[in-house]
């Protein structure tokens, strides 16, 4: 799981981890209360290598246990600021260069769309802004792995945009062409959650499957009841 914009004091940070039930974990932390990017994991499934972190992102090279399988995975962050995200944009090219047969992905809030149709309501559409966007995903070699689900990721009264997405490169595609992003509903936040994963796979033994409704977000009591089912787990 990642966190993004967690607007957490670090004196706190701890002792949410703790709450959330994760083993490990790796943080950005934010600048006061701007950004933040917390990647949350347990041991099991996948381990972890951190290769460079910065405060709008974090790129880490990701093996899956079972498998010989690897990808590089880069965790982003984007500063609404335009200077400050000038600054990312120019990173994630220099990572670029250094992806040669890696599987990559880029995921998170990118703070900004490619067309005017991920927008709704609000000023005019900022074509300077977009290009700048669009050229560095196009000099890096990814592309939008596309999504399921409502196509506003991010609402502010009557303004909604599509900040949050996930792209890939060739490699990746071919080596998870299953894969697909599901936008979730709004819970706390005026991001929607972001789930990516492979359900045919989740779900091959139906006997035995988990099956998680999105509409529980929905529930005011859906935190407090995570939160005492992983404290006190059931038995038997």
């Amino acid at each position: 799981m990642v966190l993004l914009e967690t607007k957490i004091s670090e004196v706190k940070v701890e002792t949410r981890i703790k709450q959330l039930g994760f083993s490990n974990h790796f943080r950005q932390d934010a600048v006061g209360f701007s950004g933040g990017i917390w990647l949350l994991r347990d041991e099991v499934g996948t381990s972890i290598q951190v290769l460079h972190s910065q405060h709008q992102l974090v790129h880490v090279k990701a093996k899956h246990k079972a498998s010989t399988v690897e990808e590089t995975v880069t965790f982003v962050y984007a500063n609404p600021h335009r200077l400050e995200t000038q600054v990312l944009w120019d990173d994630l090219c220099s990572i670029a260069s250094t992806i040669s047969s890696d599987a990559w992905m880029v995921l998170g809030d990118f703070n900004d769309m490619h067309l005017p149709n991920e927008k709704y309501g609000g000023g005019e559409f900022c074509w300077n802004s977009v290009n700048a966007f669009k050229q560095c995903l196009e000099s890096c070699y990814i592309n939008d792995l596309g999504f399921k689900g409502p196509k506003f990721t991010w609402k502010r009264n009557n303004l909604q945009e599509r900040l949050d997405r996930v792209s890939v490169n060739e490699r990746w595609n071919v080596t998870w062409p299953d894969r697909e992003v599901v936008h979730l509903p709004y819970y706390s936040s005026d991001h929607r959650p972001i789930l990516l994963g492979n359900p045919s796979i989740i779900n091959q033994d139906e006997s035995k499957s988990f099956k998680f409704l999105a509409s529980w977000l929905t529930d005011d009591s859906f935190e407090g009841i995570v939160v005492s089912a992983g404290t006190n787990p059931p038995v038997g």
